[in-house]
């Protein structure tokens, strides 16, 4: 996919573009990244028959994010793209951060994310009084200000949905949970003591999931770090052991007592070996297997679609249908998605012990119709959601596809829903 982004004026811009594949599930993108040099230019290479969205960030800190564009490549076209050009319109956010006590909270990231968690502004960093100023895109009436970090000692927050209004903020209080405090963190494996080597990821609650902190930990070796209080996810990624299961949204406390310590024991993984049928009983020759599970959270929580809490593993079948592979342990729930015309089908296991499944692929409805509007209805993302079928407090997608250059669509749903 050939890829450019200009201003207004028409001259060129420089940054990246970010694409991502949106799962079953809402939350649980896949992303390809591409870099726009001088020229405004670059390409990325994008599957063919999954729908895509694409952002592009400039360079430039004071330009906000571009709007989502929806793309589903096609290998029959000789050649697809995308063209991004920035407005010229654009509202000045300004304001001052102050902590608790009083003082300005100096040399602070910040940008603005609208109310389902998309960057709608470009970045910039407090003075030494505390004052920032933000670029936002015209058209956005509710905000929320992320004051970002690069250090888990340092506080992160994200503040409460408010009002654009003129811009003009004028103070802001900044309420952070306290200093950093240390902590002795290891990763184990049942009744063996040993550290094992680890990919960590830590995200502050504070933040609603959007900031992140990475960090590798060593065989042997017990990992301190300096983690700021409050409430933190955890997700950990066993390196070289594809034995263990992933941890995703493990939620510690760290409060003022001290030095803590933080345990995780991995579990090991389940085989599972199936088959996909079709509704003539031929096997299904590469459907996405599209495995879920919640982890680490009360899903019953009112979370913002950012902060999902799962893990999320696709698989396809082979030419004859089948598949193998070792899954982490608990409620899963399994998303088969087979070629056109066929409907999606849904299955909720409960991974203990090693199984093998027959999946068969029902007889689906073809849901028709038309996009319309004043820019017409082409290359519009259309999903259907289940009004009664829910996993992890969410509402299960039916089906999805792209409504054509004339608007229409055509997407396989399953009978009965």
């Amino acid at each position: 996919v050939r890829l450019t982004a200009e201003s207004a004026d028409g001259s060129p811009l420089t940054g990246r573009v970010v694409a991502s594949r949106q799962h079953s599930i809402p939350g649980s993108p896949v992303h390809r990244q591409a870099i726009l040099g001088n020229e405004g230019s670059g390409t990325l290479l994008l599957t063919e028959g999954t729908e895509w969205q694409l952002r592009f960030f400039p360079e430039a800190k004071n330009f906000p994010p571009s709007d989502p564009q929806s793309l589903a490549p096609q290998s029959s076209l000789e050649e697809q793209s995308v063209r991004f050009q920035l407005a010229d319109s654009a509202v000045n956010v300004t304001g001052r951060l102050l902590a608790e006590d009083g003082s300005a909270l100096a040399s602070r990231a910040v940008r603005l994310q609208d109310t389902v968690g998309r960057r709608v502004s470009g970045s910039s960093r407090s003075d030494e009084e505390g004052r920032f100023e933000l670029t936002l895109r015209a058209g956005i009436n509710e905000v929320q200000l992320l004051i970002d970090s690069d250090d888990p000692s340092l506080a992160a927050r994200l503040m409460e949905p408010r009002g654009v209004g003129n811009g003009e903020w004028g103070d802001i209080n900044v309420p952070f949970d306290g200093p950093a405090i240390p902590v002795a963190f290891t990763v184990r494996s049942g009744q063996d003591s040993t550290p094992l080597a680890c990919d960590i990821l830590l995200r502050p609650v504070a933040a609603g999931g959007l900031i992140r902190h990475r960090l590798e930990t060593v065989a042997g070796i017990p990992t301190l770090l300096e983690l700021v209080q409050g409430r933190w996810w955890i997700d950990v990624h066993p390196r070289d052991r594809d034995d263990l299961a992933p941890v995703i949204g493990l939620e510690v406390d760290i409060a003022h007592r001290g030095r803590q310590e933080v345990v995780v024991n991995l579990a090991n993984r389940v085989r599972m070996t199936g088959v996909v049928l079709l509704p003539n009983g031929q096997p299904a020759l590469g459907a996405r297997l599209i495995f879920q599970q919640v982890m680490g959270t009360d899903r019953e929580a009112d979370l913002s679609p950012w902060a999902y809490q799962d893990w999320v593993f696709e698989h396809q079948t082979d030419e004859n249908g089948r598949f193998e592979l070792s899954l982490p342990p608990g409620e899963m729930a399994l998303f088969v998605v087979p070629s056109a015309p066929h409907p999606r089908l849904l299955r909720l296991l409960s991974i203990r012990d090693e199984l093998s499944v027959e999946l068969p692929i029902s007889e689906g409805t073809l849901f028709s119709g038309e996009v319309s509007g004043d820019a017409g209805g082409g290359n519009t993302l259309i999903q259907v959601f289940s009004r009664d079928l829910r996993f992890a407090n969410r509402a299960v997608l039916l089906g999805e596809g792209i409504a054509g250059a004339d608007g229409s669509f055509s997407i396989p749903l399953p009978v009965g829903q």
